[in-house]
């Protein structure tokens, strides 16, 4: 009644990290060490040397913006490309380190991966979305030639999202074809080529049902790799020919109680190829870091990457095998705010609720 008006201010935010790893063990060696405020989905340049990342926007409405971090200097840049992105667009380099590719739409709204420069921030089409594609460019990654391009297709089914169809796509950028990689009647939710480009691993959604057609079981017993069958949920990890053909199911998780997040982690190779890194969410909401021989095998629980809010699909391992950039949520809260005296700039009354 006396002109004053109470609002909430959220103080939490997301934010990049990098953490230490043992190059022989996989095991962490140092706490999270913060690199960047308010951003997400860090990719490293394949030379290492660079970190780009995807700005939170400071305002809701406004388009999120692409920074670069110099790992010697510290420095840091922004694009502004001409393109509407946001928080959650999935990110890699071109393998010259020339230019960024982004899944986006422009402002005539074509949607798809677009290659933005990395000193200009000019934006061109790369690959488009066509109106029979519901939801593709989907974690893309580029061959270390970069004239292969791989991507998920995902088929939304609006009734039981669970039930979406999906496809690993790998388009030649030079020939513009197109070839089906895997095929699945169920969401695959990240994928990652292998350094030497001759191998995809990917985690997917398995519900219930049988093994998809054409890939072979090798996973050990969830007790004998230390998974606790009562906590993980029914999401699978496999690794298939980048050519196509048979794949391997290097393990499969089980179905987890009420309330704990599904695993939606990233995938990740380690330089040397031998083995594939992902990430479980703990029961608090952190990120634990795993690791299982490419070839098939026992997965090997390694550390915490952070107890804090685990950003899920933003883990990106260094080139030199010992360096893990993630995002993560900071701690945070909710302040009450009042501004005092609104009506006393205009020396007028508040207005009865109702009234005009």
């Amino acid at each position: 009644r006396n002109g004053a008006y109470y609002y909430t201010v959220n103080t939490a935010s997301t934010d990049i990290f990098t953490t230490t790893l043992d190059t022989a063990t996989g095991r962490v060696l140092t706490g999270p060490t913060l690199i960047a405020r308010d951003g997400r989905r860090p990719a490293w340049s394949r030379d290492g040397r660079y970190l780009a990342y995807v700005s939170n926007p400071t305002v809701p409405s406004s388009a999120a913006v692409l920074r670069i971090r110099s790992v010697d200097t510290g420095e840091t840049r922004e694009l502004s490309p001409r393109l509407n992105i946001t928080p959650r667009v999935d990110m890699r380099w071109f393998p010259d380190g020339s230019a960024l590719l982004v899944r986006a739409s422009d402002l005539t709204n074509r949607e798809g991966l677009f290659r933005v420069d990395s000193q200009t921030g000019a934006a061109s089409l790369v690959w488009r979305a066509t109106d029979r594609d519901t939801r593709s460019g989907l974690s893309p990654v580029l061959s270390p030639d970069g004239k292969t391009l791989f991507f998920v297709r995902l088929d939304l089914d609006p009734v039981d999202p669970a039930r979406s169809g999906s496809q690993i796509v790998g388009v030649d950028l030079e020939g513009r074809t197109e070839r089906v990689v895997v095929s699945r009647e169920r969401p695959i939710l990240a994928i990652a080529l292998s350094p030497d480009g001759q191998r995809l691993a990917f985690e997917a959604f398995e519900g219930e049902g049988p093994s998809p057609a054409g890939l072979r079981d090798q996973s050990p017993s969830s007790t004998s790799t230390g998974f606790p069958r009562e906590l993980w949920p029914a999401d699978a990890l496999y690794v298939v020919p980048a050519s196509g053909g048979e794949g391997v199911l290097l393990h499969r998780f089980e179905e987890e109680p009420p309330g704990l997040d599904a695993l939606h982690g990233e995938v990740e190779w380690s330089p040397d190829g031998r083995y594939v890194l992902f990430a479980t969410m703990t029961g608090n909401g952190g990120g634990r870091l795993w690791r299982i021989p490419a070839d098939g095998g026992q997965a090997e629980r390694l550390d915490l990457l952070t107890d804090s809010e685990f950003d899920q699909f933003s883990m990106r391992m260094h080139p030199n095998g010992r360096e893990v950039a993630f995002s993560a949520g900071s701690p945070g809260g909710v302040e009450l705010w009042v501004m005092e005296n609104l009506f006393a700039l205009t020396r007028s009354q508040p207005t009865a609720p109702g009234a005009r």
